[in-house]
């Protein structure tokens, strides 16, 4: 018989997540820098500069792969099922149309996976009158997703779980109104970024306040686990349930879709960033150019005199 997780299982998983992306937390920071162009911003390194020059190479070269990447009008040609099974003209217009509403969002996914290790991308089912907008996708940072790091391969996972903050109010509408401990909605940076300007907003108005929730796929035992370290001191599952989304032969899959561009040999889990392999240039180049604008600028001659005295042409013996 499988081994049955229990909800100190997820914590534990859960404290091994987080001191692993918190070794990574200044170089994820680094990277986002140097692509958003905020490199001197995050990284100055001598108070007296008067000028901070920062190019965007960093910025050309994860563009440079999305452009190729992608096509203007995105799209698929589906050919007939071997078994001569479902209408192929119809599969070929749905997938488009699903591909076209979700450009951005691949686009995105994307992008996270070329500037960190990788990214992942998940499927929403959704409440929608019109039965071809019943699925929605949504881009995820790679630390908002907790893998099974002993897997060699990542259809060879014991588990897979979503990280991600409920307002309160919708915590009480989908787990019931249970005594939580809500908290303020964490970001990864959080410690970079200092931005004070949202406290006033974490009183206690119920818009504001959140629960975290750990979404938990036991693909061993076929279930889903709903998981809260914000009630009953994270010893007891908010909710459970078999696994809802299934396959063509009914075996139990995760609504999560890896990106990975780049893998570790070694540890293929781990993925490897895109902008890790340029970033040493990068540093290189905006901090030879930063002393070139400030030493041309220290070297440079302003000369003030009164208006009328020096003729252009006496001004120019002058400057020489």
């Amino acid at each position: 018989m499988a081994y049955q997780i229990k909800p100190k299982d997820i914590k534990t998983i859960c404290e091994y997540h987080d001191r692993y992306w918190e070794d990574l937390e200044h170089q994820m920071f680094q990277y986002k820098c140097a692509y958003e162009t905020d490199f001197w911003d995050r990284n100055r390194i001598d108070s007296d500069m008067q000028i901070a020059i920062q190019t965007s190479d960093a910025y050309g070269y994860i563009e440079s792969y999305i452009a190729s990447l992608f096509s203007r009008n995105p799209g698929v040609i589906v050919k007939s099922d071997i078994r001569g099974l479902g209408d192929p003209r119809k599969a070929q217009e749905l997938v488009n149309d699903f591909l076209v509403k979700h450009r951005s969002t691949i686009e995105d996914a994307s992008r996270l996976a070329l500037i960190y290790p990788m990214a992942f991308m998940k499927m929403i089912p959704v409440a929608n009158p019109d039965i071809y907008k019943r699925m929605d996708m949504m881009a995820l940072n790679p630390w908002d997703v907790i893998l099974d790091r002993d897997a060699k391969r990542f259809e060879d996972q014991r588990y897979i779980a979503h990280r991600y903050y409920v307002p309160l109010h919708e915590a009480k509408a989908k787990f019931g109104n249970k005594d939580y401990a809500p908290i303020k909605r964490k970001n990864y940076f959080d410690r970079y970024d200092n931005k004070d300007y949202d406290e006033e907003l974490s009183g206690t108005n119920e818009m504001f306040l959140y629960i975290e929730v750990i979404e938990f796929y036991d693909l061993v035992n076929d279930q889903i686990y709903f998981y809260t370290p914000n009630w009953s001191m994270g010893e007891k599952f908010l909710d459970k349930e078999m696994i809802p989304f299934r396959d063509n032969q009914g075996k139990p899959i995760v609504p999560i879709i890896p990106f990975y561009f780049n893998r570790k040999p070694d540890c293929p889990i781990d993925g490897y960033s895109a902008m890790k392999r340029i970033y040493d240039q990068i540093y290189e180049t905006n901090l030879i150019r930063t002393f070139q604008a400030n030493g041309v600028r220290k070297a440079s001659r302003q000369y003030i005199v009164k208006r009328g005295t020096f003729d252009e042409e006496s001004m120019a013996q002058v400057t020489s």
